[in-house]
């Protein structure tokens, strides 16, 4: 969740700043660089609410946010081509509790090109947890040499409503290597 954000501020602002993020949280800027560490949702927020103070607008966060985001992929990025965004953003919600334990997500409606998903957190979250999910969410398809997610959120916990709503929708292309490489 924090990787992104914190390869922006290492390349962008400075090393020195990256440090003074990680302590605010009671981390080491090692910790913020999203390989294998748990923190809790009030460390993640001291991180993002100490780094939103270094963008003009919550435009320009949440692009931090998913700041070479295929970087952090690695190898895994290789085998992500031979699906689709829509079987990745399937799975990557049926999996979600391997990287967050304090929400829950559900698939409403689903189809090759857009998806209606909720989000439910377990613990209060504020608005630039959200923002910093939804540029994950909308990051996704570049992993794939697409453009962008569009999204659009009609509620948000953050807000106070009791989830989070969010349709997306995004460009695919048809491909046939994938069935080829299936069979």
């Amino acid at each position: 969740i924090l990787g992104p954000l914190a390869r922006y501020l290492r390349e962008h602002v400075g090393a020195g700043v990256l440090r003074e993020a990680a302590a605010v949280a009671g981390l080491e800027p090692t910790d913020l660089d999203g390989c294998s560490l748990w923190i809790t949702i009030g460390q993640a927020e001291a991180v993002f609410a100490f780094a939103r103070a270094f963008f003009e607008d919550d435009d320009a966060f949440r692009a931090a946010c998913a700041y070479k985001l295929a970087e952090g992929y690695g190898a895994l990025r290789l085998v992500l081509w031979a699906t689709s965004p829509q079987a990745v953003y399937l799975q990557a919600m049926r999996t979600m509790r391997l990287i967050c334990n304090y929400g829950s997500i559900e698939v409403v409606t689903s189809s090759r090109t857009m998806m209606h998903a909720r989000y439910r957190a377990t613990a209060s979250e504020s608005r630039l947890l959200c923002l910093s999910r939804q540029a994950a969410t909308v990051a996704l398809p570049t992993l794939f040499g697409l453009p962008p997610a569009y999204i659009r959120e009609e509620s948000c916990v953050s807000r106070g409503d009791p989830f989070c709503d969010y349709h997306l929708r995004w460009y695919d292309q048809k491909r046939w290597y994938p069935s080829v490489l299936g069979l």
